[in-house]
């Protein structure tokens, strides 16, 4: 468990030095972390199933998104190991993201210390694979976002969508920036938000079920997931008291947001993230979306932190410092996927162990069981 308190710590402190020698070869050690579990995670096990079993007269019927699919099959074709394959795919992914922070000039262990428990072990330690990859895409296209080159963006976001549909969110991001609305609005849609996630399981059993019945694409990917009691997550928890305090304080600095570079565009996507937020809560499929928008909106408050008065800013940070590591044990106790860590360099000059051995690992040797 302190492995992951220890990242987390190391990041926020380090933040705080100007050696910037330091501060890579913290970035090179939190890269090895996060890029290179072995046994840790869930959806590994059918990634490398499917990738050893893939060709290519079977892409078409394989259930991946096609761009994920070719991509396995040249690899497995050329017959690169699959862990070799996975771990360089998300050391790629995290350069990207990397390159993503240095483009809008925030602290890039600050943001990393943040974004580790929102996010980030989710995506690179658990790692849903498809949905790493149309991330990194979507990293990849954010200065065109910003800069509003458009044919650039929209080609980046149709291949994030060829690995991952979630990235369809991508072309609602990119309208939605381009109409900006006065802050009661944005007050009266994050209220609706959360009223009507509250009542989420009712509107998908009684409106939204009817809609997905006419689409076999939308009854096989999101309503099969919606009316599964396993992707129902709680009405109301202290990530929402949370996320209310911070969409005040967005609120209320918006004006001073919005003078910095990019200020209007990450005040916009954040305003998207919080009335997304509470569907989040309360329909865990949702959380696929928000994996787009949240680095942005972490990027918002690193940015807005220096704009907060000093003795109203020391307890923004008290309660972000206590959120990180709330955030940090809830995820990495919640299950089996995190505890105990092992990393694919412990086996290095040896045997590797057979899949069967490591898809139970953790399973057996785990604290907190399977949930």
């Amino acid at each position: 468990m302190w492995i992951y308190f220890s990242v987390v710590g190391i990041c926020l402190i380090a933040s705080l030095s100007r050696n910037k020698a330091l501060k890579y070869y913290i970035l090179f050690l939190l890269l090895l972390f996060v890029c290179c579990g072995y046994m840790t995670g869930t959806d590994w096990r059918n990634y490398e199933l499917s990738y050893y079993q893939s060709e290519f007269k079977d892409l078409t019927e394989e259930r991946f998104e096609i761009g994920y699919g070719l991509l396995q099959n040249i690899c497995n074709y050329l017959s690169i190991d699959f862990w070799h394959f996975h771990i360089l795919i998300k050391v790629f992914v995290f350069l990207l993201v990397t390159k993503f922070v240095s483009y809008v000039k925030v602290n890039i262990l600050f943001f990393w210390a943040l974004f580790l428990p929102e996010l980030g072990l989710y995506l690179f330690i658990d790692c849903p694979f498809r949905n790493l990859i149309a991330f990194g895409i979507f990293c990849l296209s954010v200065p065109a976002l910003f800069e509003q080159r458009t044919k650039y963006f929209v080609i980046l976001a149709s291949i994030a969508v060829l690995f991952h549909y979630s990235a369809l969110i991508l072309f609602l991001l990119f309208f939605w920036i381009r109409f900006p609305l006065k802050n009661r609005y944005y007050i009266i849609l994050f209220i609706l938000a959360n009223i009507f996630a509250y009542k989420v399981d009712y509107l998908l059993e009684n409106v939204f079920s009817n809609i997905f019945e006419a689409s076999d694409f939308f009854k096989d990917r999101l309503l099969v997931y919606a009316l599964n009691e396993d992707f129902l997550a709680s009405k109301i928890n202290i990530g929402s008291v949370y996320r209310i305090i911070f969409f005040i304080l967005f609120i209320y600095y918006r004006p001073k947001i919005e003078n910095m570079q990019y200020g209007r565009l990450l005040f916009s996507i954040s305003m998207l993230f919080f009335v997304l937020y509470p569907f989040t809560i309360s329909l865990k499929i949702f959380n696929r979306f928000a994996i787009y928008l949240l680095p942005l909106y972490l990027v918002a408050v690193v940015k807005m932190l220096p704009f907060i008065e000093r003795g109203v800013r020391y307890i923004v940070l008290f309660v972000i410092l206590g959120w990180t590591l709330l955030k940090t044990y809830t995820t990495i106790t919640a299950d089996y996927r995190y505890i105990p860590y092992s990393n694919y360099f412990q086996y290095l000059m040896q045997d590797k162990p057979s899949y069967k051995y490591r898809s139970i690992y953790n399973i057996q040797n785990s604290p907190y069981g399977k949930n």
